[in-house]
């Protein structure tokens, strides 16, 4: 993305007016301030320092540093004593280090609409202490909204309460220069880590405890209470974080958990639209777009799993809790900004700090305005879908365990359970009892596709030679996971030519773009279920991906689409006779309670691409009632290039005075 020498001048003038007010309205304000505030931002905590600045919070430019933490408390006082029918500000309590817990809440208190009515939002910002984006993008957003004019903004904030949250004041006043901090902190005053403090369903290594920081058991008592005692409903929410890495400006990253069609769906929806609003937002402003060129950076924004975008997950994490149902339910994502805890911390660079504020603003101002709206996904099918029946269960009873521990029943068969509340055609359950004895008979007539999910359930005779006929008849038959020694009885492969493979997590790499059964996947995705969720460890692989002999399936005629590990086959296609047998060895294994999972286990953590693989393999389309259309493909954002941490990022971090020195003197080019 470059910039015309014109377009240099004509900001270089702008910005040297700029430059000259702030510089006098600077000088008038120290003059007015004490001794102790030369370092201050500058923050309006008074009516005269307001009337010089024209808001409390102003714009990087206009700033010396980050907002520190007495700036943001005096600072956000007053601004709720000039939008009383705005904002409040509520102390959820006290952090390890003694310091209070801020939330500050957004809505119109003269709404007709009752408070516990309406739609309640939830934002993170900095949890992490030295990943500044969120907070100060944050505190601008709370100041646009409050005194925005705009209908939109103001019948959003008829219809619902908007939550940000700033949980980490340790970590924050550790790097404030007023206090003379050294360098912001990751974690609390007790030095953990508070994203990995929440208490989500899944694997649970020893080293986390849920709940045991006080910033996190407050805001969780706070979000209990709000939902249970006074039965408030919580729509949508959101985490901002910071990342060590310049090849896109922000990432969005999808949750895990198990949502069902419309979730998902409704969730890669948003995805979608932050990802279309980040990059006209960015793009299209000549100074972001400036600055994103001087830092090299390739791409606006991305989006994906987390394990996609930033090759990791883990357990704890503050967004996978928000949108778990152990937690608020909501449709919810988690934000990257670049480069936000560079070497040190607290230095100042205000083009970086204004991108990361825009950014912010970008976010927030999205996924409110997403919460407004209604979608219905539905998936649309050419007929009915069968899948077959496993009456096999992962038990657990909460109430003969110590602790409190959530009681569940996990079965992988859940998640066509669940299909069938959003299908335009039935999806209904077949025994293999009603196939032997011919009370259920497979035909294409009646089936546009059979499902066996992860155990072919018996080997019959009866059973496996009515599967070979509506295959060969012409029907499809897709088998996932460890379905896949069925293959061998179906005279696909021998018997050791299936593989199960243990990974991080269920993966594929795609190798043929072109095929349909991953039409509409896109570019960047590899993953396609999540590990925690259902009971897998990362501290070792433990996700099982099952796979077939890549020689012996072409030896069919097999279609190879995706393969994993050692060029083994984890996803394709093979003709029987007139119909077709799909293989997606990476999509609903059974739960493991093999690890610590207090809170539950999850019967399925399909990814936004392994949703996308299933509808394609049982001929589905998905039709909104709204006219959201979708144009997805490995040619579009999906092909960011891989990043490359390591020196490049140390690199840029080393950097950063002189990017900030560049970007100045560019805009003052003549």
């Amino acid at each position: 993305m470059g910039f015309s020498e014109s377009n240099i001048c004509n900001l270089q003038k702008r910005d040297d007016m700029k430059m000259k007010t702030f510089c006098s309205m600077l000088a008038m304000i120290l003059m007015l301030l004490p001794a102790a505030s030369v370092l201050a931002t500058p923050v309006a905590t008074d009516d005269t320092a307001y009337s010089l600045l024209g808001r409390v919070f102003p714009e990087a430019e206009s700033c010396v540093g980050f907002i520190t933490i007495d700036e943001f408390s005096e600072g956000m006082f007053y601004l709720q004593s000039r939008y009383p029918d705005k904002i409040t500000i509520n102390v959820l309590g006290t952090s390890a280090g003694g310091l209070d817990v801020y939330q500050v809440e957004v809505t119109d208190k003269n709404s007709p609409v009752p408070y516990d009515e309406r739609d309640f939002l939830f934002f993170s910002l900095s949890i992490h202490g030295n990943e500044r984006g969120g907070a100060e993008g944050g505190c601008r957003f709370i100041e646009d909204i409050a005194m925005s004019e705009e209908p939109e903004i103001r019948e959003a904030l008829k219809n619902s309460v908007i939550l940000f949250n700033f949980l980490n004041p340790d970590g924050w006043a550790a790097g404030d220069i007023s206090r003379l901090g050294p360098l912001y902190d990751r974690g609390n005053a007790n030095g953990v880590d508070l994203n990995r403090n929440w208490p989500v369903v899944g694997w649970i290594p020893a080293s986390h405890t849920p709940l045991s920081e006080p910033e996190v058991s407050a805001c969780y008592a706070d979000t209990m209470a709000r939902m249970n005692d006074n039965c408030q409903n919580f729509t949508y929410g959101g985490d901002i974080h910071g990342m060590l890495d310049a090849t896109d400006a922000v990432d969005i990253m999808m949750p895990a958990g198990e949502f069902d069609f419309k979730k998902n769906w409704v969730i890669r929806n948003c995805a979608e639209i932050l990802y279309d609003n980040m990059c006209e937002g960015l793009v299209n402003d000549s100074e972001m777009a400036m600055i994103m060129d001087t830092l090299g950076v390739v791409s606006p924004c991305m989006w994906g799993t987390c394990w996609d975008a930033l090759a990791y997950t883990d357990s704890g994490f503050l967004g996978d809790w928000m949108t778990q149902d152990v937690g608020l339910n909501v449709i919810g994502l988690d934000f990257e900004l670049i480069l936000n805890h560079y070497v040190p911390n607290n230095a100042w660079f205000f083009p970086l700090a204004q991108l990361h504020i825009t950014a912010t603003r970008i976010i927030l101002r999205t996924m409110l305005t997403e919460s407004t709206k209604s979608y219905e996904p539905w998936l649309s099918l050419p007929g009915k879908v069968g899948y077959i029946h496993n009456p096999a269960t992962i038990p657990r009873q909460g109430s003969s365990l110590s602790g409190g521990e959530v009681a569940y029943k996990a079965t992988s068969m859940r998640f066509m359970e669940d299909l069938d509340r959003y299908t335009t055609q039935p999806v209904e359950p077949i025994t293999v009892s009603e196939i032997i004895s011919g009370k259920t008979v497979l035909s294409t007539g009646e089936y546009s596709s059979i499902v066996i999910i992860n155990d072919f359930v018996s080997g019959n005779g009866a059973y496996i030679d009515a599967l070979r006929n509506y295959v060969g008849g012409g029907g499809t038959l897709l088998i996932t996971d460890g379905a896949a020694r069925l293959l061998p009885i179906l005279d696909i492969c021998s018997s050791d030519g299936i593989i199960e493979e243990l990974k991080y997590a269920g993966y594929v790499d795609i190798l043929d773009w072109n095929h349909p059964l991953v039409k509409d996947v896109r570019g960047v995705a590899r993953q396609t279920y999540e590990p925690t969720p259902i009971g897998f460890s990362i501290q070792q692989d433990s996700c099982p991906v099952w796979t077939v002999n890549r020689t012996a399936w072409e030896a069919k005629g097999g279609s190879v689409v995706a393969t994993t590990g050692d060029g083994m086959v984890s996803l394709g296609s093979v003709k029987l006779g007139l119909g077709e047998i799909v293989f997606f060895g990476a999509a609903l294994p059974d739960p493991s309670q093999d690890e610590n999972h207090p809170y539950g286990l999850s019967d399925y953590a399909l990814t936004y691409s392994g949703y996308q693989i299933i509808t394609n393999a049982i001929g589905g389309t998905v039709v909104w009632e709204n006219d959201r259309v979708w144009d997805e493909g490995p040619d579009d954002d999906g092909a960011t290039p891989k990043r490359t941490p390591g020196f490049e990022a140390v690199f840029i971090t080393l950097s950063l005075t002189a990017v900030s020195l560049a970007v100045y003197l560019k805009r003052r080019k003549p």
